[in-house]
């Protein structure tokens, strides 16, 4: 998903637009249990459902460096527009 967000640096509005990928949670691989496949305990661990960052540009299509506070903004961002879609759904 393409984020587009406003966010200040040094007193001035400037646009910033952020490629997120959305990864959903896997479980991982079980063994089995009794003859029932999946039943076991874990062959490989579960994965979290989480984002990744992919490109960040200004508004003219210039990359640009992502501190820890334009990091922690993009991952609200995201975390919000998922939330959103999820309330549309219904």
């Amino acid at each position: 998903m393409k984020l587009h967000l406003t966010v200040d640096r040094d007193g001035e509005d400037f646009e910033v637009i952020a490629d997120v990928e959305y990864h959903r949670a896997y479980r991982g691989q079980r063994d089995s249990c009794g003859g029932v496949r999946g039943a076991g305990p874990p062959l490989e661990p579960d994965e979290p459902a989480g984002f990744e960052i992919g490109s960040v540009t200004d508004g003219d299509g210039n990359a640009i460096d992502v501190d820890k506070k334009l990091e922690e903004r993009i991952y609200e961002e995201a975390n919000e527009q998922m939330e959103n879609e999820k309330e549309n759904q219904y």
